[in-house]
């Protein structure tokens, strides 16, 4: 519980973290709070990153959240790298989505070790569509106790039968908060996918959804302490 506190103040602390230099002229990257070996070493990892074509905010907001609960340098700079290293492999496991929210959901997926299967899964079935927000909610149901080849399962489903974004994003939040609750999760997220199914259109076809409504709902931020760094 403290970890996922403290994980929720990083969010509210980043703005507070002062990046000197736009990336976006491709600047140094200078991050207050890191010594200047450490911020030299996270600023190659950046400018790698960004090279490549990924985003680069996954590795900055996981580098102000390690500063945040005092990790010391090492840590630092491994966390960083091992962003960018998932970054890499998100790119190809969600492809053809190339957009940045896409490719960074998928690396906060990989953090908590759901299988690269189930995500390529979850992306092959929103080919024309931003698949940030449904990967978001696979990977809260996840944390939240559910199997990932059932949580899975359950998204492209929902996919496939045109769930808004606001809908899989209720799901998700339902079942954790049953969870919570003293719910078992693989039964909440029986129940939850119960109550939704008559409000979707028939197994296979899809409801009119437009990709501005999978790209306006909040996508869920799941942390937990089994995440990788």
């Amino acid at each position: 519980m403290m970890r996922r506190v403290l994980l929720a103040c990083a969010s509210m602390l980043g703005a507070a973290l002062v990046v000197a230099g736009s990336i976006g002229a491709q600047e140094p990257v200078t991050i207050a709070g890191l010594d200047r070996e450490t911020n030299a070493q996270v600023a190659r990892i950046v400018e790698s990153v960004r090279t490549s074509g990924l985003p680069v905010d996954p590795v900055l907001s996981k580098v102000r959240f390690a500063l945040v609960v005092h990790a010391p340098p090492s840590r630092i700079v491994a966390t960083a790298q091992a962003v960018a290293t998932r970054l890499e492999a998100a790119r190809g496991v969600v492809a053809p989505h190339g957009a940045p929210a896409d490719i960074a959901a998928g690396e906060e997926a990989l953090s908590f070790d759901i299988p690269k299967d189930v995500l390529r899964k979850v992306a092959q079935a929103s080919p024309d569509r931003s698949v940030a927000v449904p990967i978001g909610v696979l990977t809260q149901l996840v944390v939240s106790g559910v199997p990932a080849s059932k949580a899975g399962q359950m998204v492209t489903e929902l996919i496939k039968r045109g769930a808004t974004a606001t809908q899989l994003v209720a799901l998700g939040n339902d079942v954790n908060a049953d969870v919570q609750g003293g719910a078992r999760a693989g039964e909440s997220a029986d129940i939850r996918m119960r109550g939704l199914t008559p409000l979707l259109a028939p197994g296979g076809s899809a409801a009119a959804s437009s990709p501005a409504d999978l790209q306006s709902a909040s996508s869920p931020n799941p942390r937990d302490p089994r995440k990788k760094p």
